[in-house]
């Protein structure tokens, strides 16, 4: 954090030169106001630097929070959907709220960047694992939305500034 402010240096040594060239009284009055208006000018361009970055800093970090909050979201719901499926395999798949949140989370991942639509739809390096239970199709719609999730975690992970672990493990 000390670093955000080291900035202000430069400000800071104009003001000393500024005074410690005042404090010379062999100067003409002239010049004295030219010190003055050069160390002010000196130090207001310092300051509102450092605060231009500090602002911009806090800009972006609230974006990251509010980008984190979208992902747990969509997790969230990614994960209700992996558990309706594995607990329901003898009732009807939930197509259109899958669909839905897919589409709801694409559209999402699209203000980010392609590419991050692009990984949540693959599933390349991932273990394919089975449901365990159920038809065919109850398990692919589990793994497709499980994939999704996967992927969230890892978008989730990046934008937090950690590495995930385990890509293959959504809980």
């Amino acid at each position: 954090m000390w670093q955000d402010y080291v900035g202000i240096v430069p400000g800071v040594a104009a003001l000393a030169m500024g005074v410690v060239t005042l404090a010379t009284k062999a100067m003409p009055t002239w010049k004295n106001v030219v010190i003055v208006a050069l160390t002010v000018i000196a130090i207001g361009a310092t300051g509102f630097s450092q605060w231009w970055t500090l602002h911009e800093k806090g800009i972006q970090e609230a974006q990251k929070r509010e980008i984190l909050g979208k992902l747990g979201d969509f997790i969230a719901e990614g994960q209700n959907l992996m558990e309706y499926i594995s607990a329901n395999s003898d009732k009807p798949i939930p197509k259109d709220r899958a669909l839905a949140w897919s589409k709801q989370t694409e559209d999402f991942l699209r203000t980010l960047g392609n590419s991050y639509v692009v990984r949540f739809d693959s599933t390349a390096g991932l273990t394919s694992v089975g449901l365990g239970h159920g038809d065919i199709e109850h398990g692919n719609w589990w793994l497709v939305t499980r994939a999704g999730v996967i992927r969230l975690h890892e978008f989730s992970a990046e934008f937090s500034g950690q590495v995930p672990a385990v890509t293959d493990h959504p809980d």
